[in-house]
């Protein structure tokens, strides 16, 4: 890795890939106090899913200056990773079959009994 490499990857942690993962980790092997190396090692590791991510994420959380950017720059890395899906498209189809289903449950509703209350005191009056 290359000094314009190691600046690129300062200015935009999300563009860190897999490939970059022996890079850091030789930098970090090279430079043992830079916590900058450190700290684009974990955010790869993280990224990338490695199982060695726990053990050299407390190494640099003990080389980090304020933990509270080293988490958020966690949470970042995190967040852009996430994937929104969007519910089907609405149409008028869709709204029709919906409205359908809707008045369908409302006429089920309407066959059941509402009172059950009144219904036992006519059984117990036709009884007396």
């Amino acid at each position: 890795m290359n000094r314009q490499q190691f600046v690129n990857f300062i200015k935009s942690p999300n563009e860190i890939n897999a490939q970059s993962i022996n890079s850091f980790e030789q930098v970090t092997k090279d430079f043992p106090y830079c916590q900058t190396a450190k700290i684009l090692y974990v955010l790869n590791l993280f990224k990338e899913k490695s199982i060695k991510y726990d053990n050299q994420l407390k190494i640099a959380a003990a080389y980090a200056s304020n933990r509270k950017i080293l988490k958020k720059l966690i949470d970042n890395i995190n967040f852009t990773e996430e994937k929104i899906e969007l519910p089907d498209e609405y149409t008028p189809e869709t709204a029709k079959q919906e409205k359908e289903k809707a008045d369908k449950a409302v006429s089920d509703l309407k066959d059941i009994k509402t009172d059950p209350f009144k219904e036992e005191e006519q059984e117990l009056s036709k009884t007396d």
